[in-house]
């Protein structure tokens, strides 16, 4: 099997951020940095690149006319959620009743149907993961290790019957644990060096980022926040876009193949 890689976008507002919600911040559409969206389009396109978005159903108003064009693009959509809440904070019939109105909102609004699914925060159980095959959604990318009792199929991919599991794992260095699929540490620390050491010792790779991080204006600043929750908000911001282009070009030198999720399962 060829290397695959899978670019992803957790399709959210800048207001969906945890540290944001957890202060019951009041978004301001003018700053949800849903035209970073339409950005990422722009250059994936134009490095003839397809990709899934994880939508946040309620960030559809601002971004719905960019996600539109993705469709139309060929690009994947899947769903993150109906709010970005961590699913552990809900039973099993709210988290069923969410799925559901979510996935009829994406069908109604883009015309689509996701299969695709990632939890917000990468947090699920066994529990809620049934829930979400059960509405139907058959890829799921919210496991940070390898599930128990599926067949593995490259270094991220997983199956069993027909449902896959694509891991965004994590790696202990000097102590910490890393991601080196996207998030906080791809953005704020130096770490292209150990990427680009992963990507040649890979036959598969997950990237993800979140649109307000590739926003390289000023945001608001919020009252209420911790001076390291500010630093996660606005460090690397300026040069992050630019430190994707880097990622995908040595996925290329590398001879990755991108796929969306439904590709490789085809």
């Amino acid at each position: 099997m060829n290397k695959v890689a899978f670019l992803t976008m957790d399709v959210e507002s800048y207001y969906d951020a945890t540290c944001l919600i957890s202060k019951n911040v009041t978004p301001n559409r003018k700053y949800s940095c849903a035209s970073q969206v339409k950005r990422y389009l722009d250059y994936l396109d134009n490095k003839n690149i397809k990709a899934t978005f994880f939508v946040v159903v309620s960030f559809l108003p601002e971004v719905k006319e960019y996600l539109l064009e993705a469709v139309k693009r060929g690009h994947e959509i899947g769903l993150h959620a109906l709010t970005h809440k961590v699913i552990k904070n809900q039973n099993i019939k709210e988290f069923d009743f969410d799925i559901k109105k979510s996935i009829q909102i994406i069908k109604d609004e883009l015309g689509v149907t996701p299969i695709s699914y990632r939890a917000p925060c990468f947090e699920i159980d066994e529990q809620h993961l049934k829930v979400i095959h059960e509405n139907g959604l058959v890829f799921d990318s919210s496991l940070r290790s390898s599930p128990e009792g599926y067949e593995k199929l490259n270094d991220i991919v997983y199956k069993k019957d027909s449902y896959y599991e694509f891991i965004v794992k994590t790696k202990k260095v000097l102590g910490k644990t890393i991601n080196f699929h996207g998030g906080g540490y791809a953005r704020t620390l130096p770490i292209l060096p150990l990427i680009k050491k992963q990507i040649r010792n890979s036959d598969a790779y997950i990237f993800y980022f979140h649109p307000f991080e590739i926003y390289e204006g000023k945001l608001i600043d919020q009252e209420g926040l911790s001076q390291l929750e500010k630093s996660y908000l606005n460090r690397g911001r300026k040069n992050y876009f630019n430190k994707i282009k880097k990622i995908i070009e040595l996925l290329v030198l590398e001879g990755y193949e991108f796929k969306t999720f439904k590709e490789f399962a085809k």
